[in-house]
């Protein structure tokens, strides 16, 4: 019997969610308003939103670099952070050349026989971001692109860095906006990126610090949780070598929003059904007149037994480490 010869290629939308979870509400057709879908959007926003309460979802764990300005203790995490979860201070090795430049390209010729071997490249801004890329080439006319940065919040006096994905050496670099023109104070190749872990503080062994102000090399930090996005408080405060260095962490953060109904979700493939089921629940709490208590009850188990299932099979496949200490009634 022959067989389809694709894997995970079926595109599973955000309307087929909401359909298979009325169907499971035994909803009759015509009783599906569009007040009904809307407020079923709401509800997938709201059980996606509610997601990490329930543990660690291992596909928003990602890694994000944040640069460091002299006498700056506060750092913004990215938006939709939740958690940081490592945080690791990065320095560089700056690998120099002959600098040309034109309104939408920086360009570096690091010399004949010479590959330089770039890992990180940060941008220093005197205007607004622009989206770029980076650009490495053996002879100054075919040229591939190394690393792409679509989105930037940056403004003039702060630094974008970019990860070189794939560590190839190459005489000629540049950056290149794709869209708009290039408002540039600096340009840093990197190279030999080191990293040292900076530890978390609780928030009364922050508060207990005698002076928060003290500069120096950041070793440690309090995550103060605001409402939008946290804040790492760092200690030491950042001083003026710290200018090229960077704070490279590993962040929990929440799922990307629902979008239009032709969207898909950002949720792997063996977690559609445990959110279909979810939702069918929750549909259960808003429309609790128009559907059989029997289904609802039904309904919930289901959606009880999937989220179980589904959260104990994603846990991951490292080695697990446990360190006992006392203290985590301060957080």
């Amino acid at each position: 019997m022959a067989t389809s010869g694709t894997i995970s290629q079926t595109v599973f939308d955000t309307r087929k969610v909401l359909d298979h979870a009325f169907s499971r509400c035994k909803l009759p057709p015509q009783t599906i308003t569009s007040e009904r879908i809307a407020l079923a959007l709401d509800a997938l926003y709201l059980l996606l939103s509610d997601l990490p309460n329930k543990g660690v979802q291992m596909w928003t764990v990602d890694r994000q670099i944040l640069p460091l300005y002299e006498g700056m203790a506060a750092i913004s995490t990215p938006a939709g952070t939740i958690d940081v979860l490592s945080a690791n201070l990065r320095s560089l090795t700056r690998l120099t050349g002959t600098d040309s430049s034109t309104s939408t390209t920086r360009q570096t010729d690091f010399g004949a026989g010479v590959a330089a071997g770039v890992a990180t490249v940060g941008l220093l801004w005197s205007g607004a971001a622009v989206p770029f890329v980076i650009e490495r080439s053996p002879d100054a006319v075919t040229w591939i692109a190394a690393a792409t940065q679509s989105l930037s919040s940056a403004t003039a006096g702060e630094w974008t860095w970019v990860d070189i994905d794939r560590l190839v050496g190459a005489r000629y670099w540049r950056a290149r906006a794709t869209t708009g023109t290039f408002a540039l104070t600096d340009v840093y190749w990197g190279s030999a990126p080191s990293e040292i872990p900076v530890a978390p503080l609780s928030r009364d062994s922050y508060d207990s610090l005698p002076n928060k102000t003290f500069p120096g090399r950041p070793l440690q930090y309090w995550l103060d949780l605001q409402y939008n996005a946290p804040i790492m408080r760092l200690w030491p405060v950042p001083n003026a070598a710290s200018a090229y260095q960077q704070i490279v962490i590993r962040r929990k953060r929440y799922v990307m929003d629902v979008g239009t109904m032709q969207m898909t979700l950002e949720i792997p493939q063996r977690w559609f059904l445990t959110v279909v089921a979810l939702l069918a629940d929750a549909l259960g709490a808003i429309m609790p007149d128009q559907i059989d208590p029997g289904v609802k009850a039904a309904n919930a188990t289901i959606a009880q037994q999937a989220l179980t299932a589904a959260i104990a099979a994603g846990q991951g496949g490292g080695p697990l480490m446990i360190g006992v200490g006392i203290g985590a009634y301060t957080k």
